[in-house]
């Protein structure tokens, strides 16, 4: 019997983790961009109650700190 997460790999070709942090590192460029929320608030709104774990998974996707991403972004 296979999980959730290896039925959508074998459909997807992607893992589901990998997918769920695509998605949340989107969002969280988009609240970056588009809101003054605090790092903090966008962490929590994406899913991770860890801002600290939250930074590197996002500077590990797309090369900079989410402050320096904003930064970078000005509305």
């Amino acid at each position: 019997m296979h999980s959730a997460a290896s039925f959508f790999h074998q459909k997807t070709g992607v893992k589901y983790k990998d997918y769920l942090t695509r998605v949340r590192m989107t969002e969280a460029k988009r609240l970056l961009r588009q809101t003054d929320l605090k790092v903090y608030e966008i962490s929590q709104r994406v899913g991770y109650a860890d801002v600290r774990y939250f930074s590197q998974t996002f500077t590990k996707a797309t090369g900079v700190l989410p402050k320096d991403y904003r930064s970078n972004h000005e509305k």
